[in-house]
C-alpha cells in the first residue's frame, strides 16, 4: 500500500453502538427521565443520524483538523521507516515518546 493510499484511508471511525450510548446517556441527568424527554432525545439523535447518512450518500466528507492529522501522519511516517529498515527497537523507541502517560495531578 502506498503512502498516498494510506493517507487517503485515514477516516474517523467509531463504534456505532458505543457512540449512540455515549450520546444517549449524556442527555440525561436523572436515572428515570420523563417519557417525553426520552422521546425528544431520540428524535434529536435520529435527525443527526439522518443528516450524517445523507452526507455520506452525497459523498460529503469533513476534513480532519491538522491537530488530529499531524500525529497520524507522523505515525505513518515512522511505520513506513520501520517497514524499510525492519528495526523494531528503533520503531518502538521513536513512537514510544509520543504515547507517554500524562500526570493526572
Amino acid at each position: 500500500m502506498s503512502t498516498d493510499t494510506e493517507k487517503n484511508c485515514i477516516v474517523r471511525t467509531t463504534n456505532g453502538a458505543e457512540s449512540f450510548h455515549k450520546m444517549y446517556n449524556g442527555q440525561f441527568h436523572s436515572a428515570h427521565p420523563p417519557t417525553h424527554v426520552v422521546i425528544s432525545v431520540l428524535m434529536e439523535i435520529q435527525a443527526e443520524t439522518m443528516t450524517k447518512s445523507n452526507s455520506i450518500a452525497r459523498n460529503v466528507h469533513s476534513k480532519m483538523g491538522s491537530s488530529d492529522l499531524k500525529p497520524i501522519c507522523n505515525l505513518i511516517e515512522h511505520f513506513n521507516n520501520y517497514k524499510t529498515h525492519k528495526n523494531i527497537i528503533k520503531y518502538l523507541t521513536s513512537i514510544g515518546f509520543m504515547y507517554q502517560g500524562k500526570k493526572l495531578y
